[in-house]
């Protein structure tokens, strides 16, 4: 009889799940994807299986009460298992680095750096403290300096530019207070990285502005990036893998990477990088295989 595993991967907007062979990972069938809820906990996503260890990885881990509501329904849903639930930013690293050593910097809505040295056991978290208070280099963090500088154009703070005559077009208002209380709905509605996709199409049309705010984001990551692997006791000249997951890294391309990788190169000349498309869901097959 063939004994499965289930890797979870429980984001901000969607939950993916996937079931695998727990002797060898490859999965079974496909993965199920359902919309997420938004206070975090676990929604209606699959009927029970018989799987000996399951791993969800989800957003809104330290949001009261949510990994509690996780552990009570996986436990129902999967009799007998052994259950793990653990942040989502862990099984994002277990998916972009398989070997278990190394840092990851997940940049998408928010941004977060989560690393561990497979030698010594420890593991360190940097960032993610929330779009009030950092989120530095995210889709939020963007869309917010966008924004920001759009209102000292309209304020007469400084000169309008092309990146701000298209926020203002996108936002359709050329009224300070209009378009700040239009992005306060858009961010609620959209999400805090609405105004990436901009960002983007600006870059490719060959913005300076646009390039400048990602090679900015590459800088911030970096800054996340070192500062996990400077804790977890890495030397600079030995090969650490820096690996990338999350929206900016596709949407931003090379502008975000080559800034990312010349800024931590810096402090840690013998770097490798994987900026590769990795599903966070294998990693919680990983950690549920691990388990």
């Amino acid at each position: 009889m063939q004994t499965l595993v289930a890797g979870i991967d429980a984001g901000g907007t969607s939950v993916r799940v996937m079931l695998a062979d727990a002797e060898t990972g490859v999965p079974i069938g496909e993965t199920v994807t359902v919309a997420a809820t938004s206070s975090g906990e676990p929604p209606p996503f699959a009927p029970s299986f018989s799987a000996v260890s399951v791993c969800a990885g989800i957003a809104k881990y330290t949001r009261p009460g949510v990994v509690a509501a996780w552990e009570t329904s996986l436990a129902v849903r999967f009799p007998g298992a052994i259950i793990k639930v653990v942040p989502d930013y862990e099984t994002a690293f277990h998916a972009a680095v398989p070997e278990g050593s190394g840092v990851c910097v997940v940049a998408g809505t928010g941004s977060v750096a989560y690393g561990e040295n497979a030698a010594t056991g420890n593991t360190v978290r940097v960032g993610g403290r929330g779009w009030e208070w950092g989120d530095e280099g995210s889709g939020a963090w963007l869309s917010t300096e966008m924004v920001r500088r759009t209102l000292r154009a309209l304020d007469g703070q400084a000169p309008a530019t092309a990146l701000t005559r298209r926020v203002c077009a996108e936002l359709r208002t050329n009224d300070a207070a209009t378009l700040a209380q239009t992005a306060r709905e858009m961010a609620s509605e959209g999400g805090r990285g609405f105004l990436l996709p901009l960002l983007v199409r600006l870059h490719d049309s060959g913005d300076a502005e646009a390039r400048g705010l990602l090679v900015g984001a590459g800088g911030w990551l970096a800054s996340l990036g070192t500062a996990v692997a400077r804790q977890l006791g890495f030397a600079p000249e030995n090969p650490v893998t820096f690996a990338g997951a999350g929206g900016v890294w596709k949407a931003g391309g090379v502008a975000v990477q080559e800034a990312f990788a010349l800024a931590v190169r810096r402090s840690f000349p013998g770097a490798c990088f994987s900026f590769s498309h990795h599903e966070p869901v294998t990693g919680a097959v990983r950690l549920a295989r691990k388990h």
